[in-house]
């Protein structure tokens, strides 16, 4: 029987890790032995140890979205400044499955739904998707090097620069 804990379990574990090895040193059996899980029960929950490593900032965003309804109430920099010794990490992974694609990824795709729902649209104009595309990747980099940069301006700051450099057309759209 596998219980409702498990796969936060996994996740404490991966943390734990992470926060003592870079990513490239992570095995999956790493993570086994510290979560004490089998091999099968890691995988029903996860693909690999990358997406163990991005489920951390997913569950955080799923679990604020479903308090606030919305991530301007949020502070996900807060979440990444809390937790940047293990985000300076997760950025440090290149190619498929790294944590800046998956960052990007989670952003276009929650911000492309937020805005459609809003705007009662069933699709993004060329010049919505480019503008939402951009601003994902903004975002993406500003916080991959706010991290690398040691993380000296507070997180409000930066979730204020960010609003700020978002065009206003997006502010309650978003």
């Amino acid at each position: 029987m596998i219980y409702t804990d498990t796969k936060q379990i996994i996740l404490d574990a991966t943390v734990k890790l992470m926060k003592a090895n870079k990513p490239n040193k992570l095995t999956v059996q790493n993570i086994l032995d510290e979560a004490h899980v089998s091999r099968s029960t890691f995988y029903s929950f996860f693909s690999d140890k990358y997406d163990v490593i991005n489920y951390y900032f997913k569950s955080y965003l799923d679990s604020t979205v479903n308090k606030n309804q919305n991530l301007e109430n949020s502070c996900a920099f807060q979440f990444l400044y809390d937790n940047k010794d293990y985000f300076i990490k997760a950025f440090s992974v290149e190619g498929q499955n790294s944590f800046e694609d998956f960052f990007y990824n989670f952003n276009y795709d929650y911000c492309t739904k937020m805005y459609l729902a809003n705007t009662n649209k069933e699709s993004l104009s060329d010049e919505d998707r480019l503008s939402i595309e951009f601003y994902c990747m903004g975002g993406m980099h500003l916080a991959k090097q706010w991290l690398k940069g040691g993380a000296k301006e507070s997180p409000l700051m930066m979730t204020e620069l960010t609003h700020k450099l978002t065009p206003e057309k997006y502010w309650k759209l978003l």
